[in-house]
């Protein structure tokens, strides 16, 4: 292994390292951000996970639309069909909202 190839290799490694330390840093900030609650109907609603989560945002719509599944569709701008499948895919049920698999 000739002396360039050496230097090449240690600066891969450390540019790997480097990402690693990256995804990390930005876990920890993820995990320790503050969470937002907003209360509707006297519960509270996570604003992060409604953001960030597809089964939550649709038991969002479905809250606000009273089950109207067509009402929600237009809201998360959906077919019909389509909502239906994704509350078939996050379990999403009236009386214990939504269950992520």
């Amino acid at each position: 292994m000739t002396p360039t190839d050496h230097i090449l290799s240690k600066i891969h490694f450390l540019e790997k390292e480097l990402r690693d330390l990256k995804d990390e840093m930005l876990r920890l900030e993820q995990a320790s951000s503050p969470t937002t609650t907003i209360i509707q109907d006297d519960q509270f609603i996570d604003v992060n996970k409604l953001v960030s989560d597809e089964g939550y945002r649709i038991e969002y719509a479905l809250k606000k639309f009273k089950h109207r599944r067509k009402d929600a569709a237009v809201f998360l701008k959906m077919s019909e069909r389509t909502l239906y499948r994704l509350i078939m895919k996050y379990d999403v049920d009236k009386k214990k909202g939504v269950t992520l698999l």
